[in-house]
């Protein structure tokens, strides 16, 4: 070789200058050069063409035609590259979700939009396609990375740390992207992270990476189901707009079905797409079929598919707890039960279905949230839909007696929650159970106290109702009575009759089923004043007839009483006062003769009350104000329990002036019934009591004060608060009165 001029296959170009000294340059691309002043021998290894170079390929998979959304997903992963470029390593970002939320359908949308940024390349590996499959080494990984960047087949024979130095070698400073879908370990990230700053890596996973954050400073982006917006765009564009906005309500349908899941809208409307005439209302039946028949049918498959998979890569302990979390009576613990819609809850019922302690629980919980297997928000936990069918599939692999301790726990764990909120809120109400009320209530004293306990109640009302429904199902008569029972308070407090009087009426069934008289005398009370405020007045006067003998066949003169009053009032409900009024009138001789102080005066108290309410509604005036009265005294006087002196019974002290007000406006006196009924609104706005509180509004609203709008405006809020349909009644009065 000439040494005043070389010329390499690699562009370099050399010459010796006048003075002597060596001009180098390169003409193009140069790999595998050399420079050196003096070399003695070159002994240069590698088997075959390693520095020729193919050229970089852009192997990403098409992306999808109907893409929507994931606008502020994208914003955020600009977000992690832009801050990347100040450190010295790649910008790894990770796409975390539930399979078949559309993580690995992001990630790609980005990676296609973005190619122009990566001269050098844009490389795909999906873990849980065929080709991720075969992978089953580093090496294999590296030698499928360099494949796609060009590197001939026969060059990749080499062993893993030869292609490793290989891969560091074609990666260093390049502009690369790398797309890894459904990543299970670190270890698939860690042997093939570029060695450049300028290179970014996309990561889908449904795993816990916490390692990868930790390691790359790794950004973590949540990926969730779509909103209802971009659902309904993603229906536009498949299906076609117009077809769409012909079937309102078949869509609205589809998209609770589908509760943002994009697979699973793509499903119903790939089929939509086949056939223009297909009916929407058809997509829907079909969708849910596919899930009802637990992965039969031709849909079905693909939903549990990607389910399973999820619960099978799950750490062993997380496993257990996903199955336990299956059997929670709102999420129908049993496969084909529906859900109890919406339905949340909280750390101590989960602690109750594992078995285990809180800390414990709180690990677990966790770990699903990691794992994308479930939700919270402000200390409440969810399954999405979706996750909770397949829980309750899989749970069905637990031996029965296992699910059944697990549920039983979960229910008497709500059911002594209940019992504690129900004391709470009333504490002089006899009760058929011992229930610990002795000490002081999780919920606080006074009025705040009440008030969260109502509010426990609330938001715990649906899985109470389902622990009932779970409950008689395995034929726990004697829970099913208990958790009708307990939710009393709340019955008087919000009349959630949608949801309860069908429990009530399974209670009914769990009381004949004990055979117990004061169970059938308790729960019939209860379902009687569901059916009279419901306005089923024949199921009313049946079921309240059934409780009344079964009272007087207990011997027991206070249930005697209370069943003549509750058959009472569902007369007076009826706006027959003058059937009503002998009811309530047995009931007051039988009061007076009780032989507990506090009973009595209570008891009195009560049926003076509905005397006054008959007498009103009789037209007798003069009547129905004394005994108004007289019941408002004697419910400020109650004998404490431990005998040291009286108490007042607030909440039914409010009602007394509630009807003391009516007479009084009744009878002429406008002034005397305003200061009545103004009393009793600061009395039940005190005891958080939202429907009594509405009612007393409109009352205030017929003394004629000029205020009239801004009592029934008062009152419609009061009854929103607790969902009832008098507020729309309201409304439509202020309109057709005031205008």
């Amino acid at each position: 070789m000439a040494r005043d001029r070389v010329v390499a296959a690699s562009g370099i170009v050399g010459s010796m200058d006048e003075a002597g000294g060596v001009e180098n340059r390169s003409d193009g691309d140069a790999y595998n050069v050399v420079q050196a002043r003096s070399i003695g021998s070159i002994h240069h290894h590698y088997h075959g063409r390693l520095d020729r170079r193919v050229g970089a390929l852009n192997t990403l998979p098409a992306a999808i035609a109907y893409f929507t959304d994931r606008t502020a997903e994208f914003a955020a992963i600009d977000t992690a590259v832009a801050a990347a470029r100040d450190k010295a390593s790649p910008a790894v970002v990770v796409l975390a979700g539930t399979p078949g939320v559309g993580r690995r359908t992001a990630a790609l949308r980005w990676a296609h939009d973005n190619a122009g940024s990566f001269p050098d390349g844009s490389l795909y590996v999906d873990f849980d396609g065929p080709a991720g499959r075969a992978v089953t080494s580093a090496t294999d990984l590296l030698a499928s990375l360099l494949r796609q960047l060009g590197v001939p087949e026969e060059d990749l024979s080499a062993s893993g740390a030869d292609l490793e130095s290989v891969w560091r070698a074609r990666t260093f400073n390049s502009k690369l992207l790398v797309v890894l879908a459904n990543v299970q370990v670190h270890a698939q990230i860690e042997a093939v992270m570029p060695s450049s700053d300028k290179a970014v890596v996309l990561v889908t996973t449904d795993h816990d990476l916490d390692s990868v954050i930790d390691a790359y400073g790794a950004t973590r982006l949540r990926v969730g189901p779509l909103d209802e917006a971009s659902c309904r765009e993603l229906l536009d564009r498949m299906v076609g707009a117009e077809r769409v906005a012909g079937d309102p309500e078949a869509v609205r349908a589809l998209l609770e079905l589908s509760e943002g899941w994009p697979d699973e809208l793509c499903l119903a409307a790939g089929w939509l797409r086949k056939r223009s005439g297909r009916e929407i209302t058809a997509a829907v039946r079909r969708l849910r079929a596919a899930r009802d028949a637990d992965g039969a049918g031709p849909e079905g498959p693909r939903i549990v598919a990607v389910s399973d998979g999820a619960y099978e890569a799950l750490p062993e302990r997380a496993r257990r707890a996903f199955l336990l979390l299956g059997l929670h009576p709102a999420a129908g613990d049993r496969p084909g039960r529906a859900a109890a819609s919406g339905a949340s809850f909280a750390l101590p019922a989960a602690a109750a279905l594992l078995g285990a302690s809180a800390d414990e629980t709180e690990d677990d919980l966790e770990t699903l949230l990691d794992w994308q297997l479930l939700t919270e928000e402000n200390g409440r936990y969810r399954l999405h839909d979706r996750v909770r069918r397949h829980a309750v599939r899989k749970a069905g692999d637990i031996p029965q007696d296992l699910r059944d301790r697990a549920v039983r726990r979960v229910v008497e764990s709500y059911l002594a929650m209940a019992w504690v909120a129900d004391v709470t809120i009333n504490p002089y109400r006899p009760r058929l159970v011992a229930v610990g009320a002795d000490g002081p209530s999780a919920f606080g004293g006074g009025a705040q106290g009440r008030n969260r306990a109502v509010r426990w109640l609330e938001i715990e009302h649906l899985n109470l109702c389902a622990c009932a429904r779970t409950a008689a199902e395995r034929g726990w008569h004697g829970l099913v009575v208990q958790l009708c029972d307990a939710q009393w308070a709340l019955q008087l407090a919000t009349r959630p009759y949608g949801s309860l009087l069908p429990v009530l009426e399974t209670g009914m069934r769990a009381a004949r089923e004990l055979g117990d008289d004061r169970w059938i005398f308790q729960i019939a009370c209860r379902l009687g004043r569901a059916y009279f405020e419901t306005a089923d007045f024949p199921k009313a006067h049946a079921v309240l007839a059934e409780g009344l003998a079964a009272a007087r066949a207990t011997g027991r003169r206070e249930d005697e009483a209370t069943a003549e009053e509750f058959s009472g009032r569902a007369y007076l409900d009826a706006g027959e006062f003058g059937e009503a009024l002998p009811f309530f009138q047995r009931a007051k001789n039988l009061e007076e003769r009780s032989t507990d102080p506090r009973r009595r005066a209570r008891g009195t108290a009560i049926q003076s009350h509905h005397i006054a309410r008959a007498r009103l509604g009789l037209g007798e005036r003069a009547a129905a104000i004394d005994a108004a009265e007289a019941a408002h005294r004697l419910f400020g006087e109650i004998p404490r329990k431990d005998g040291s002196g009286t108490e007042p019974d607030r909440y039914n002290q409010g009602r007394a002036l509630t009807t003391l007000g009516q007479a009084r406006l009744a009878d002429g006196d406008v002034s005397g019934a305003r200061a009545a009924l103004l009393e009793a609104l600061e009395i039940m706005r005190g005891e958080g009591r939202a429907y009594q509180e509405a009612q007393i509004l409109e009352k205030l609203a017929e003394t004629g004060t000029e205020d009239r709008r801004g009592h029934l405006e008062q009152a419609v809020e009061a009854y929103a608060r607790i969902n009832s349909v008098r507020a729309e009644q309201v409304r439509e009065r202020i309109t057709r009165e005031i205008g």
